[in-house]
């Protein structure tokens, strides 16, 4: 998905390409209007639902007939989670931990004080994340290294994480949160 030279694939839709430069152009490089006009294209709001007609003609989804079937990253699987037990914060916290860590190895006052991601209920985006130091329920459902930038995250099916959704005690609580609700 980043590359873009020689080596890359060439783009399926050039015409779609040229329309959205020249847009993203004209509304003054505006990347939020960019990105409302993707999300509000058709292309955007297909579902998944399997077609016979159009997989013949296309079987590769090349012209984008229908949204690939894809699992939910780290983020939104911890999210959801905290939102169906009803513990979910939605509001930004006040101040950062990071800032309130000092100066300083702040990775070894994170150790002593334990892996944020199992307390603190606000949404997985205002977790902080030390480089050296990423919960571990984000790493094993393949969150990215933090210290490189990258165009498309891998996704790995391992046994370990089905034992995690099993085992882990964050997941424990938030299933009896659930559990409480429906009760």
């Amino acid at each position: 998905p980043d590359n873009f030279g020689a080596s890359g694939l060439p783009p399926s839709n050039p015409a779609l390409l040229d329309h959205l430069a020249v847009s993203f152009a004209d509304n003054g490089w505006s990347v939020k209007k960019l990105i409302r006009a993707i999300v509000l294209s058709r292309a955007y709001r297909l579902s998944s639902q399997f077609d016979e007609k159009d997989f013949e003609a296309d079987p590769d989804d090349v012209l984008v007939w229908r949204m690939p079937k894809r699992r939910l990253e780290a983020e939104a699987l911890r999210d959801t989670m905290m939102a169906l037990s009803g513990r979910l914060d939605r509001a930004p916290p006040k101040g950062s931990p990071i800032e309130q860590g000092g100066e300083g190895n702040i990775a070894f006052r994170f150790r002593l004080l334990g892996d944020p991601s199992m307390t603190d209920m606000h949404r997985t985006v205002y977790l902080p994340i030390v480089r050296d130091q990423v919960p571990d329920v984000l790493t094993l459902f393949d969150f990215p290294d933090p210290s490189l930038l990258i165009g498309e995250r891998p996704t790995t099916t391992i046994p370990a994480q089905s034992l995690s959704l099993m085992n882990n005690p964050f997941v424990i609580r938030q299933a009896e949160g659930l559990a409480e609700k429906l009760l």
